[in-house]
């Protein structure tokens, strides 16, 4: 069925595209790279990640046949790290199972481990041409106001209508790539959360929610839930020009990367009682370093750090050792940690 909007989306794109690095060139590998550190982060802060990810592992092969902590290093700061490891898993899987190449179809696709729905139809259609459809945050904010969707977007109805809409634009596509990039990249850069600039939409003909004056009341979200908040005391044990990390497995959200131990306070109030019980025996210089802010989802964490300076080394977990200052920078840590041992300075 002939959608005439549909190739004035792509007609519009092809004009209007901003030029990504992972556009200027397009292979599979790039785009699935650049897809899966996409998702819950901006543009501007993926390009530098993106870049010296490639640079590191420029090829499928390459990445799967890396150590996990090397992979892990590389996303140091780009938060979710999940993604890192289940993209890592996914290139093994492809190199021990389809040769080290993706293969075309989203079927195909999304019998790899990692891969969903979104990021299959992303791949097969942006780097193979495959009519497959994609849905996330920016398709569902464009096409409920394009249709005057009332109902929440987090709904499970919905989405399944938002997939059914975006199947049908991809099949009446010329090019699926650029369609489905056009719709990215209309949500991106005009069809914003907020200010949106409809008098530069491609779709301003025919958008109910402009027409009705409903553009900021859509999309319809369910409430957020308020983000719990936490404090941790971090204890940086330093001697003379190392510091002491540990990489437990059994960590919640940071699994695989090297961090300062803490311990979790019941309140702030607690602070000084649990630091006086933790270290106030050992024979050491104890000094408050400041406190590092920090977001994990629904999470608000206040870390209240203080340095230890102790007289030898000791290892206080089998998953803990000590590393001189100038190897910090080749070690997989998270954001938080990085504001941490910013506070050294």
């Amino acid at each position: 069925m002939a959608i005439p909007v549909v190739l004035q989306l792509e007609n519009w794109y092809r004009k209007n595209r901003r030029p990504l690095p992972w556009r200027t060139l397009t292979t599979p590998y790039r785009t699935w790279v650049s897809e899966v550190m996409l998702q819950q982060t901006t543009v501007a802060a993926v390009i530098p990640y993106f870049e010296r990810f490639l640079a590191r592992f420029p090829t499928l092969p390459d990445l799967a046949r890396a150590p996990e902590e090397a992979v892990l290093a590389v996303w140091s700061g780009l938060g979710y790290y999940s993604r890192g490891r289940n993209l890592w898993r996914g290139a093994r899987h492809v190199l021990e199972n389809f040769g080290g190449a993706l293969p075309p179809s989203a079927e195909e696709l999304l019998r790899i481990p990692g891969i969903g729905p979104y990021t299959a139809g992303a791949i097969a259609s942006i780097a193979f041409g495959e009519k497959a459809a994609i849905v996330d945050g920016n398709v569902k904010r464009v096409f409920a106001r394009y249709y005057g969707i009332e109902d929440s977007i987090d709904d499970k109805a919905t989405t399944g209508r938002l997939w059914s809409l975006a199947q049908k634009w991809v099949d009446a596509s010329q090019t699926p790539a650029d369609l489905n990039q056009g719709i990215m990249e209309v949500g991106a850069t005009i069809c914003r959360k907020s200010s949106p600039d409809c008098d530069h939409c491609p779709l301003r003909r025919g958008c109910v929610a402009l027409e009705t004056h409903r553009v900021d009341a859509i999309p319809v979200r369910k409430a957020k839930t308020e983000k719990r908040k936490l404090n941790w005391l971090s204890l940086v044990y330093t001697n003379a020009d190392s510091i002491y990390l540990e990489n437990s497995p059994d960590k919640k959200w940071w699994r695989g990367l090297w961090d300062t131990p803490h311990i979790p306070l019941a309140s702030a109030k607690d602070l000084e009682g649990t630091l006086k019980r933790t270290v106030g025996k050992c024979t050491a210089s104890i000094a408050p370093l400041g406190r590092a802010q920090h977001t994990v989802t629904t999470n608000k964490i206040t870390v209240h750090a203080y340095r230890i300076n102790l007289p030898r080394k000791v290892s206080f977990s089998p998953h803990g050792r000590w590393f001189k200052t100038s190897e910090l920078g080749s070690l997989p840590m998270s954001s938080l940690v990085s504001k941490v041992l910013a506070l050294l300075v």
